[in-house]
């Protein structure tokens, strides 16, 4: 199966930046965690309609190679990072899932969750408490922003 593995690779980055595990998935798509597991080996190929699936699911198509932030770049996740992505967690909720019920875009919640934004603006905040339906509990809130302020004063 030529180019099955790179579809296979691609799906599961894809699933791994959506926050996603292959049983998951699976359940969302209504097939066995193997199944999905025989996908991202090679093993087995991708149908165009569960590939179209796939891709609403994660929010962006599998063959898209293009990456706004290098894990490279990664820093530390800051406390709020950490509490976003338990509470996505609990929830159910993929990374594009949240994005979409706090009405910002999964970047945003890509980049909180890995560190790459450690002190969001208040109204980003805001949209992901209402989005969990409870408040950021307020040592998190002073643990976010006293990260920041140590970097102010560092520099």
């Amino acid at each position: 199966m030529p180019g099955a593995s790179t579809i296979g690779q691609r799906l599961r980055k894809a699933r791994q930046r959506g926050g996603l595990t292959q049983k998951a998935l699976a359940g969302r798509l209504g097939v066995f965690q193997p199944i999905v597991a025989n996908w991202e080996s090679g093993k087995a190929p991708i149908s165009h309609d569960v590939r179209t699936r796939i891709e609403e699911i994660l929010g962006g198509p599998l063959t898209n190679k293009r990456r706004l932030v290098s894990d490279a770049a990664a820093s530390e996740v800051s406390s709020l990072g950490e509490w976003v992505s338990e509470q996505r967690e609990k929830a159910g909720l993929s990374v594009t899932e949240l994005a979409n019920k706090a009405k910002m875009s999964a970047m945003a919640i890509y980049n909180i969750e890995h560190g790459k934004i450690s002190n969001p603006q208040l109204s980003t905040r805001n949209k992901l408490a209402a989005a969990f339906d409870q408040e950021i509990p307020e040592r998190i809130i002073e643990d976010t922003e006293g990260e920041q302020k140590s970097r102010v004063s560092a520099v």
